[in-house]
């Protein structure tokens, strides 16, 4: 953590247009997600990083007590070329420590950047005094400040706090329960955040529209929720913090290959001790010590960093869904681990143009070379189980006894062509495991447990949104077959009303496709270019009635 932090952003608002360096300051919001066992600092464009030192705590000190780090920051970088083959890049590191910046807070605009410059922040507190609130039907009491300013689309309330009213665009904003079916988010009329029972939710927005960076940006509006579930009897969610990444294309043209990444310091205590790893098939990532003891002089670290001594932890990183890819092994693309210094592979150290960023983001060393592991190539550096020795099987750090050194990782996921206009979903969870044994860990609960907490996270919002008292409400028409393949039908029954629009929406309220001025009391819709899984079919009819009903396409 010597350097100050480069990040690749990525953040755009049409209607605005481009900003010049000098329209905005550089953001300066931090807020601490601190929901469970861990606590960890999030700002405009960067994680676990508070300017000055590292800032992701697991597990979180008691009141008092020194904490220990397991990150010592992290970012969003993306890449792309645009259709003439110009290479597009985004990226931020640890520029916040020098008052620099990648990304500006914001869709876009003098203004808007001032007021974004805000970490919003609900808590199941919040949603409990409110919801209690609602269940006679009426609002008596104030709604909590954190519910009445969340930004999603149109709140009337919002400019009461910042003195502007909210920004329209399509690119969207906080994901919110529409109660009213009216697109606007107003609490007045019953409407709440969505948090899917999170014990604490985060949420920021921000562009790249003219960071400070050396590179052409992309154009890219970053909308970013952070969740923090708590459960004492589960420990691998209450040592997890999910995030949920929407990048919508606000450049007039298409970003062919666009790729997201997760750029990361590994800070595990001491930081020089650490080696990382990967399980491509799991779409997992991971981060453990080098030996028995964290530390180089015994349990004691140089720059005054507090370490784990002999309980050390091993932490992980599962990509759940980015773009089209959801089932394992399809969602990463790439695991590449990189050293400060040019000292031991000049090709594999620290990206400084624009090319050789948008190399190692695609798996590649810095010059566009690939990678070679067992005299094969490879875009995943360190595939597989520190436990297996067998350096046949398995290519880890302990069967290369790789020297110590700071290093960094860029993991990426799947790239897409992402048209103008075009959003695209990225979702991944940080968690850790608590005194794993070293030296040379097996990560096989890590895995098992990782598996787990991606289930929960689609069965869990699924269950909250059609479960609990806020569920969306079910309606009274057939949708036939169901599970279906290419064509599903939708039917009212015992009705004199007509069905006048139907949204299609994915497993997360997403709208992905919507048919208007149908006047029908049936219709076959076909289920081409449609994601495989949980969606839902919501009709509009035509008393103004809104209803809801599951769809599994297979």
């Amino acid at each position: 953590m010597k350097n100050a932090l480069l990040f690749i952003t990525i953040t755009t608002l049409c209607f605005l247009g481009q900003l010049s360096a000098q329209d905005c300051n550089p953001p300066t919001s931090l807020t601490k997600i601190d929901g469970n066992n861990i606590r960890a600092m999030h700002g405009i464009g960067d994680l676990w990083f508070d300017g000055a030192r590292a800032s992701f705590e697991f597990p979180k000190a008691e009141t008092g007590l020194p904490a220990v780090h397991a990150f010592g920051g992290a970012g969003f970088w993306f890449s792309g070329t645009d259709p003439l083959g110009n290479v597009k890049v985004s990226a931020q590191t640890y520029e916040r420590a020098q008052g620099r910046t990648s990304f500006w807070a914001g869709p876009g605009g003098q203004d808007y950047c001032q007021a974004f410059n805000f970490i919003f922040r609900v808590t199941e507190e919040d949603m409990n005094q409110f919801l209690n609130d609602l269940s006679d039907g009426s609002i008596d009491q104030e709604i909590p400040p954190n519910i009445l300013i969340w930004p999603g689309r149109g709140n009337p309330h919002f400019e009461d706090f910042f003195g502007l009213p909210m920004p329209e665009s399509s690119a969207g904003f906080a994901e919110f329960f529409d109660r009213d079916q009216d697109g606007i988010y107003d609490p007045m009329n019953g409407d709440l955040p969505l948090t899917y029972g999170a014990e604490e939710v985060n949420y920021w927005l921000m562009n790249d529209f003219s960071g400070i960076t050396n590179f052409d940006p992309l154009k890219i509006i970053l909308s970013v929720h952070a969740y923090s579930f708590k459960d004492e009897n589960d420990a691998a969610l209450n040592n997890s913090v999910f995030y949920n990444v929407n990048a919508t294309n606000m450049n007039p043209s298409m970003i062919e290959g666009f790729t997201f990444s997760l750029w990361y310091d590994p800070a595990l205590g001491c930081p020089v001790d650490d080696y990382q790893g990967c399980i491509p098939e799991k779409d997992l990532a991971f981060v453990y010590n080098e030996d028995e003891i964290d530390g180089l002089n015994g349990a004691q670290c140089s720059q005054g960093f507090n370490t784990y001594a002999s309980s050390i932890p091993v932490m992980g990183i599962k990509f759940i869904e980015g773009g089209l890819f959801i089932q394992d092994g399809e969602v990463m693309n790439s695991h590449v681990v990189y050293n400060e210094s040019l000292e031991l592979d000049p090709n594999l150290s620290t990206p400084t143009l624009a090319a050789e960023h948008y190399h190692m983001m695609n798996g590649l060393d810095k010059l566009g070379n690939p990678i070679i592991q067992n005299e094969q190539e490879t875009t995943y550096m360190y595939a597989g189980n520190p436990s297996n020795g067998d350096p046949e099987e398995a290519w880890t750090m302990c069967t290369e006894e790789t020297s110590l050194e700071e290093r960094k990782v860029l993991t990426s996921f799947k790239p897409i062509d992402l048209n103008a206009g075009a959003v695209v979903n990225y979702q991944f969870v940080v968690t850790g495991q608590l005194d794993v044994a070293h030296p040379c860990p097996d990560v096989s609960g890590l895995i098992e447990s990782t598996d787990r907490l991606k289930e929960f996270w689609f069965d869990n919002q699924l269950s909250w949104l059609l479960n609990s008292d806020q569920k969306l409400a079910q309606g009274r028409f057939n949708v036939f077959p169901n599970p279906a393949t290419d064509q599903v039908t939708i039917k009212l029954e015992n009705t004199n009303e007509l069905i006048e629009s139907v949204d299609i929406m994915d497993a997360f309220g997403r709208q992905i496709k919507r048919l208007n001025s149908l006047h029908t009391d049936h219709l076959t819709l076909d289920l081409d270019h449609l994601p495989k899984g949980i969606n839902f079919i919501r009709i509009e009819t035509s008393s103004g009635k809104f209803l809801t009903e599951k769809l599994c396409i297979q």
